[in-house]
């Protein structure tokens, strides 16, 4: 199997595992262990150097293949502790679970009632996916997906052809829009892969139709 991989594809998939595992330390160390001030059994002040190492293990721990099997597998609150998490549970807080409990029935209506497939959201930013809405009466010819790098920023329009079709191409692409590769996995000009793959199958179940 590792024979039919390139080593550029070898090279990426190898970058963006330590880019995963430096996004799960930087987060770690700057908000979640922002507040430890001191250790919970001997009460030992804690430097900016313990909170670093302490967020470097879990981010080892959480890309172990060999401890988790799989990428799908759902990580309990206890599977979270014995690592070094401490986890506040929102079922103790009725305020807090009634928020999230809220916003989440708003978000499965949003995916249900319209075509947004999914929604990125931060303090600052927000991202939006969604397929074109296509009337029962029409025949789709291609769909478009947004895409933005999270390690440089960029952004990027790409169009899925449902139909074989050259004159899409050239419409296309004077518009300065790219086409979805075929496995659904783009490189940025940075280096960084984008993994549009589960983008591409949920646009299949949504129309019905298989892309060129």
């Amino acid at each position: 199997m590792i024979a039919q991989i390139s080593p550029q594809e070898l090279k990426l998939v190898h970058n963006s595992l330590g880019y995963g595992k430096e996004l799960v330390k930087n987060f770690l160390s700057n908000y979640k262990f922002k507040n430890w001030k001191k250790t919970q059994t001997n009460q030992k002040e804690v430097t900016h150097e313990m909170r670093e190492k302490r967020a470097k293990q879990i981010a080892e721990n959480l890309s172990n293949h060999s401890t988790w099997k799989t990428h799908g597998r759902s990580l309990k609150i206890e599977d979270l502790e014995k690592i070094g998490l401490r986890i506040d549970n929102i079922h103790d807080n009725p305020k807090i679970e009634e928020i999230i409990e809220r916003i989440h029935v708003l978000l499965r209506l949003l995916i249900q009632l319209t075509s947004v497939y999914k929604l990125i959201m931060t303090k600052d930013n927000k991202l939006i996916k969604q397929a074109n809405e296509i009337s029962q009466n029409d025949s789709p010819t291609h769909l478009e997906i947004g895409a933005k790098c999270p390690n440089c920023s960029t952004e990027y329009l790409f169009y899925a052809k449902l139909i074989d079709d050259p004159s899409i191409d050239e419409i296309k692409q004077n518009e300065g829009k790219i086409l979805l590769p075929e496995d659904g996995k783009f490189n940025c000009s940075c280096g960084f892969l984008l993994d549009l793959s589960n983008d591409k199958n949920n646009m299949e179940k949504e129309v019905g139709k298989f892309i060129y």
